[in-house]
Protein backbone atom coordinates (compact mmCIF):
# COMPACT_ATOMS: atom_id res chain seq x y z
CA UNK A 1 0.00 0.00 0.00
CA UNK A 2 0.99 3.65 -0.87
CA UNK A 3 -0.54 6.57 0.48
CA UNK A 4 -0.58 10.15 -0.61
CA UNK A 5 -2.04 14.07 0.71
CA UNK A 6 -3.13 15.13 -2.32
CA UNK A 7 -3.61 12.37 -5.03
CA UNK A 8 -1.09 13.41 -7.18
CA UNK A 9 2.45 12.85 -4.97
CA UNK A 10 3.41 8.87 -4.11
CA UNK A 11 7.12 7.83 -2.69
CA UNK A 12 7.31 3.77 -3.47
CA UNK A 13 10.26 3.88 -1.50
CA UNK A 14 9.57 5.94 1.95
CA UNK A 15 5.95 5.14 2.19
CA UNK A 16 5.14 1.61 0.96
CA UNK A 17 3.59 -0.93 3.50
CA UNK A 18 2.56 -4.31 3.51
CA UNK A 19 -1.33 -4.55 4.40
CA UNK A 20 -1.60 -8.64 3.75
CA UNK A 21 0.74 -11.02 5.11
CA UNK A 22 3.06 -12.70 2.28
CA UNK A 23 1.26 -15.96 0.20
CA UNK A 24 3.19 -19.12 0.71
CA UNK A 25 2.83 -22.31 -1.26
CA UNK A 26 0.01 -24.76 0.12
CA UNK A 27 -1.56 -21.85 1.54
CA UNK A 28 -4.33 -18.67 0.47
CA UNK A 29 -3.73 -17.70 -3.72
CA UNK A 30 -0.64 -18.37 -5.45
CA UNK A 31 2.21 -16.41 -4.33
CA UNK A 32 3.49 -15.85 -8.32
CA UNK A 33 0.28 -15.29 -9.25
CA UNK A 34 -1.95 -13.39 -6.83
CA UNK A 35 -2.25 -9.56 -8.19
CA UNK A 36 -4.82 -6.71 -9.08
CA UNK A 37 -7.11 -5.76 -6.53
CA UNK A 38 -9.91 -3.65 -6.73
CA UNK A 39 -11.25 -2.18 -3.38
CA UNK A 40 -15.04 -0.83 -2.77
CA UNK A 41 -17.14 0.05 0.28
CA UNK A 42 -19.78 -1.86 1.45
CA UNK A 43 -22.02 -1.74 3.86
CA UNK A 44 -20.14 -1.92 7.35
CA UNK A 45 -16.72 -2.03 5.97
CA UNK A 46 -14.06 -1.65 2.98
CA UNK A 47 -13.75 -5.07 1.01
CA UNK A 48 -10.43 -6.12 -1.88
CA UNK A 49 -10.97 -8.76 -4.72
CA UNK A 50 -7.59 -10.10 -6.12
CA UNK A 51 -7.27 -12.07 -8.84
CA UNK A 52 -5.59 -15.58 -8.12
CA UNK A 53 -4.64 -19.72 -9.54
CA UNK A 54 -5.34 -22.62 -7.56
CA UNK A 55 -3.57 -25.67 -7.93
CA UNK A 56 -1.59 -24.24 -10.76
CA UNK A 57 -4.48 -25.04 -13.27
CA UNK A 58 -7.25 -22.88 -12.75
CA UNK A 59 -8.19 -19.16 -11.84
CA UNK A 60 -9.88 -17.92 -8.56
CA UNK A 61 -10.25 -14.86 -6.57
CA UNK A 62 -10.00 -14.26 -3.25
CA UNK A 63 -11.62 -11.46 -1.06
CA UNK A 64 -10.32 -9.70 2.69
CA UNK A 65 -11.83 -7.13 4.77
CA UNK A 66 -11.16 -3.70 6.17
CA UNK A 67 -12.37 -1.52 8.47
CA UNK A 68 -9.64 1.18 8.04
CA UNK A 69 -7.88 0.54 4.48
CA UNK A 70 -4.47 -0.38 6.14
CA UNK A 71 -5.19 -3.94 7.69
CA UNK A 72 -6.99 -6.52 6.12
CA UNK A 73 -8.51 -9.82 7.23
CA UNK A 74 -8.54 -12.95 4.38
CA UNK A 75 -12.12 -14.04 4.77
CA UNK A 76 -12.84 -15.81 1.58
CA UNK A 77 -12.23 -17.51 -1.81
CA UNK A 78 -14.18 -18.14 -4.99
CA UNK A 79 -14.05 -20.53 -8.51
CA UNK A 80 -16.17 -21.99 -10.78
CA UNK A 81 -17.50 -25.51 -10.93
CA UNK A 82 -16.15 -26.11 -14.27
CA UNK A 83 -12.52 -25.64 -14.43
CA UNK A 84 -11.22 -22.82 -17.56
CA UNK A 85 -7.67 -20.77 -17.51
CA UNK A 86 -5.43 -21.06 -15.22
CA UNK A 87 -5.02 -17.63 -14.31
CA UNK A 88 -7.80 -14.97 -13.60
CA UNK A 89 -6.62 -11.19 -14.01
CA UNK A 90 -8.41 -7.84 -12.75
CA UNK A 91 -10.82 -9.01 -11.49
CA UNK A 92 -13.87 -6.36 -10.62
CA UNK A 93 -17.18 -6.81 -8.72
CA UNK A 94 -19.91 -4.66 -8.24
CA UNK A 95 -23.72 -4.38 -8.03
CA UNK A 96 -25.75 -2.93 -11.08
CA UNK A 97 -29.67 -2.46 -11.45
CA UNK A 98 -30.02 -5.28 -8.37
CA UNK A 99 -27.39 -7.33 -10.31
CA UNK A 100 -24.33 -9.11 -9.05
CA UNK A 101 -21.53 -8.80 -11.80
CA UNK A 102 -18.14 -10.45 -11.71
CA UNK A 103 -15.68 -8.86 -14.62
CA UNK A 104 -12.41 -10.54 -15.00
CA UNK A 105 -9.75 -11.31 -17.52
CA UNK A 106 -8.71 -14.95 -17.55
CA UNK A 107 -5.64 -15.99 -19.06
CA UNK A 108 -5.74 -18.88 -21.86
CA UNK A 109 -9.60 -18.89 -22.21
CA UNK A 110 -9.79 -18.30 -26.11
CA UNK A 111 -6.76 -21.11 -27.08
CA UNK A 112 -8.35 -21.19 -30.53
CA UNK A 113 -4.66 -20.49 -32.28
CA UNK A 114 -5.84 -17.41 -34.12
CA UNK A 115 -5.07 -14.50 -31.88
CA UNK A 116 -4.37 -13.75 -27.99
CA UNK A 117 -6.07 -16.24 -25.81
CA UNK A 118 -6.11 -13.67 -22.89
CA UNK A 119 -9.84 -12.14 -22.69
CA UNK A 120 -12.14 -9.95 -20.67
CA UNK A 121 -15.37 -11.88 -19.94
CA UNK A 122 -18.55 -11.07 -18.04
CA UNK A 123 -20.22 -13.29 -15.30
CA UNK A 124 -23.69 -13.13 -13.41
CA UNK A 125 -22.95 -14.13 -9.82
CA UNK A 126 -24.71 -14.37 -6.15
CA UNK A 127 -22.78 -12.06 -3.52
CA UNK A 128 -23.20 -12.13 -0.09
CA UNK A 129 -20.58 -9.42 1.24
CA UNK A 130 -20.58 -10.76 5.17
CA UNK A 131 -19.39 -14.35 4.58
CA UNK A 132 -17.95 -12.84 1.02
CA UNK A 133 -18.95 -15.88 -0.31
CA UNK A 134 -19.67 -15.51 -4.02
CA UNK A 135 -21.25 -18.41 -6.48
CA UNK A 136 -20.00 -18.65 -9.93
CA UNK A 137 -21.36 -19.74 -12.64
CA UNK A 138 -20.11 -21.73 -16.25
CA UNK A 139 -21.87 -19.45 -18.28
CA UNK A 140 -19.86 -16.36 -19.31
CA UNK A 141 -20.02 -13.79 -21.82
CA UNK A 142 -17.23 -11.62 -24.03
CA UNK A 143 -17.45 -8.23 -23.02
CA UNK A 144 -16.40 -7.27 -26.30
CA UNK A 145 -16.19 -8.97 -29.23
CA UNK A 146 -13.36 -7.52 -31.48
CA UNK A 147 -11.22 -9.24 -29.23
CA UNK A 148 -8.69 -6.58 -28.56
CA UNK A 149 -10.36 -5.47 -25.37
CA UNK A 150 -8.40 -6.69 -21.75
CA UNK A 151 -8.07 -5.77 -18.31
CA UNK A 152 -11.19 -3.49 -17.69
CA UNK A 153 -12.17 -1.92 -14.61
CA UNK A 154 -14.97 0.10 -13.38
CA UNK A 155 -16.22 3.03 -11.47
CA UNK A 156 -19.14 5.10 -10.32
CA UNK A 157 -19.08 8.76 -12.35
CA UNK A 158 -20.61 11.70 -10.67
CA UNK A 159 -23.91 10.75 -11.30
CA UNK A 160 -24.03 7.45 -10.06
CA UNK A 161 -23.97 5.25 -13.19
CA UNK A 162 -21.12 2.57 -13.06
CA UNK A 163 -18.52 3.09 -15.83
CA UNK A 164 -15.97 0.82 -17.20
CA UNK A 165 -12.85 1.74 -19.33
CA UNK A 166 -10.20 -1.29 -20.57
CA UNK A 167 -7.38 -1.36 -22.96
CA UNK A 168 -7.26 -1.64 -26.27
CA UNK A 169 -4.62 -4.26 -27.27
CA UNK A 170 -2.52 -3.49 -30.66
CA UNK A 171 0.34 -5.41 -32.38
CA UNK A 172 2.12 -2.62 -33.53
CA UNK A 173 2.74 0.94 -32.69
CA UNK A 174 1.17 3.17 -35.41
CA UNK A 175 4.02 5.73 -35.40
CA UNK A 176 6.78 4.32 -33.11
CA UNK A 177 5.76 6.93 -30.25
CA UNK A 178 3.11 5.38 -28.54
CA UNK A 179 1.09 1.86 -28.60
CA UNK A 180 -2.25 0.43 -27.28
CA UNK A 181 -5.11 3.06 -26.20
CA UNK A 182 -7.90 2.92 -24.10
CA UNK A 183 -11.44 2.24 -25.57
CA UNK A 184 -14.53 5.19 -24.74
CA UNK A 185 -15.96 5.09 -21.27
CA UNK A 186 -18.89 2.74 -21.39
CA UNK A 187 -21.96 2.58 -19.02
CA UNK A 188 -22.71 -0.26 -17.32
CA UNK A 189 -26.60 -1.26 -17.19
CA UNK A 190 -28.28 -4.91 -16.93
CA UNK A 191 -31.82 -5.44 -18.55
CA UNK A 192 -33.56 -9.07 -18.29
CA UNK A 193 -30.25 -11.16 -17.39
CA UNK A 194 -28.21 -9.34 -19.73
CA UNK A 195 -25.17 -6.64 -19.44
CA UNK A 196 -25.33 -4.35 -21.83
CA UNK A 197 -22.27 -1.50 -22.19
CA UNK A 198 -23.15 1.90 -24.04
CA UNK A 199 -21.04 4.67 -25.04
CA UNK A 200 -20.96 7.46 -22.06
CA UNK A 201 -23.56 10.09 -22.90
CA UNK A 202 -20.91 12.51 -22.46
CA UNK A 203 -18.69 11.05 -25.43
CA UNK A 204 -22.30 11.40 -27.51
CA UNK A 205 -22.65 14.75 -26.47
CA UNK A 206 -19.18 16.09 -28.08
CA UNK A 207 -20.48 14.77 -31.67
CA UNK A 208 -22.91 17.76 -32.27
CA UNK A 209 -21.64 18.52 -36.04
CA UNK A 210 -23.64 16.63 -38.82
CA UNK A 211 -21.35 15.45 -41.93
CA UNK A 212 -21.69 14.20 -45.39
CA UNK A 213 -18.82 11.90 -45.41
CA UNK A 214 -15.78 10.92 -43.39
CA UNK A 215 -13.64 13.14 -45.24
CA UNK A 216 -15.46 15.91 -42.97
CA UNK A 217 -14.19 14.62 -39.84
CA UNK A 218 -12.52 16.73 -37.52
CA UNK A 219 -8.97 14.40 -37.13
CA UNK A 220 -10.68 11.49 -38.36
CA UNK A 221 -12.98 11.22 -35.25
CA UNK A 222 -16.61 10.78 -36.02
CA UNK A 223 -19.63 8.91 -35.11
CA UNK A 224 -21.52 6.91 -37.54
CA UNK A 225 -25.52 6.20 -37.01
CA UNK A 226 -27.89 3.98 -38.88
CA UNK A 227 -29.59 0.72 -39.08
CA UNK A 228 -28.44 -2.38 -40.63
CA UNK A 229 -30.58 -5.03 -41.49
CA UNK A 230 -29.46 -8.47 -42.73
CA UNK A 231 -27.56 -8.68 -45.83
CA UNK A 232 -26.65 -5.02 -45.73
CA UNK A 233 -23.17 -4.17 -45.58
CA UNK A 234 -20.76 -0.60 -45.17
CA UNK A 235 -17.28 -0.05 -45.70
CA UNK A 236 -15.20 2.24 -43.09
CA UNK A 237 -11.92 2.49 -44.67
CA UNK A 238 -11.02 -0.40 -46.06
CA UNK A 239 -12.80 -2.30 -42.50
CA UNK A 240 -16.05 -4.11 -43.84
CA UNK A 241 -19.21 -4.59 -41.26
CA UNK A 242 -22.21 -6.08 -42.12
CA UNK A 243 -25.34 -8.71 -40.65
CA UNK A 244 -26.10 -11.81 -41.84
CA UNK A 245 -28.01 -14.48 -39.69
CA UNK A 246 -28.61 -11.38 -36.58
CA UNK A 247 -25.13 -11.30 -36.24
CA UNK A 248 -22.22 -8.47 -36.63
CA UNK A 249 -19.48 -9.38 -38.74
CA UNK A 250 -16.44 -7.35 -39.30
CA UNK A 251 -12.95 -8.28 -41.18
CA UNK A 252 -10.18 -5.37 -40.47
CA UNK A 253 -7.87 -8.23 -43.10
CA UNK A 254 -7.17 -4.90 -45.16
CA UNK A 255 -6.57 -2.67 -42.16
CA UNK A 256 -4.25 -4.19 -39.76
CA UNK A 257 -1.35 -4.01 -41.64
CA UNK A 258 1.23 -7.46 -41.55
CA UNK A 259 -0.41 -8.83 -39.00
CA UNK A 260 -3.12 -10.87 -40.25
CA UNK A 261 -1.80 -13.60 -38.48
CA UNK A 262 -0.80 -12.03 -35.13
CA UNK A 263 -4.53 -11.40 -34.34
CA UNK A 264 -8.10 -11.98 -35.07
CA UNK A 265 -8.94 -10.25 -38.75
CA UNK A 266 -12.79 -11.61 -38.90
CA UNK A 267 -15.05 -11.18 -35.71
CA UNK A 268 -18.68 -11.62 -35.14
CA UNK A 269 -21.33 -11.14 -32.42
CA UNK A 270 -23.64 -13.59 -30.45
CA UNK A 271 -27.46 -13.43 -32.36
CA UNK A 272 -28.63 -10.06 -31.77
CA UNK A 273 -32.27 -9.72 -30.76
CA UNK A 274 -33.47 -6.17 -30.05
CA UNK A 275 -33.02 -4.03 -33.34
CA UNK A 276 -31.18 -3.34 -36.48
CA UNK A 277 -29.37 -0.18 -34.70
CA UNK A 278 -25.91 0.77 -35.09
CA UNK A 279 -23.28 3.30 -33.28
CA UNK A 280 -20.01 3.69 -34.50
CA UNK A 281 -17.27 5.60 -33.32
CA UNK A 282 -14.57 5.75 -35.81
CA UNK A 283 -10.52 7.10 -34.99
CA UNK A 284 -7.41 6.56 -37.09
CA UNK A 285 -6.51 3.60 -35.20
CA UNK A 286 -10.16 2.48 -32.97
CA UNK A 287 -13.16 1.14 -34.41
CA UNK A 288 -15.85 1.08 -31.82
CA UNK A 289 -19.50 -0.81 -32.59
CA UNK A 290 -22.30 -0.38 -30.47
CA UNK A 291 -25.06 -2.45 -31.03
CA UNK A 292 -28.28 -1.52 -29.94
CA UNK A 293 -27.16 0.78 -26.68
CA UNK A 294 -25.29 -1.53 -25.55
CA UNK A 295 -26.19 -4.95 -26.32
CA UNK A 296 -23.15 -6.27 -27.72
CA UNK A 297 -20.22 -4.15 -28.81
CA UNK A 298 -17.45 -5.02 -31.27
CA UNK A 299 -14.23 -2.70 -31.52
CA UNK A 300 -10.98 -3.17 -32.98
CA UNK A 301 -7.37 -1.71 -33.45
CA UNK A 302 -6.77 -0.34 -37.26
CA UNK A 303 -4.11 1.18 -39.34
Amino acid sequence: LITSEDGEHFDNYKDKRTIIPVLKEGGVGCPKHTRDPKVWRGKDAWYMILGSRREKTHGEVLFYKSTDLLHWDYVNRAESKTTFSWMWECPDYFRCDGTDILIFSPIGVLEDGEGDANQAVCMLVKFDEQSCEMQIPDEYSFLDYGMDLYAPQSTLDADGRRVLIAWERMPESPDGSWIGMYCIPRVVTVKNGHVYFAPHPNIRAAYTRQIGSLKEAADGNACIRLELKNTERLEIGGYQIWREDDRIYADRSRVIRNHAKDCRTHLQTPEIREGNRLEIYVEPNLIEIYINDGEYVLSNVVY
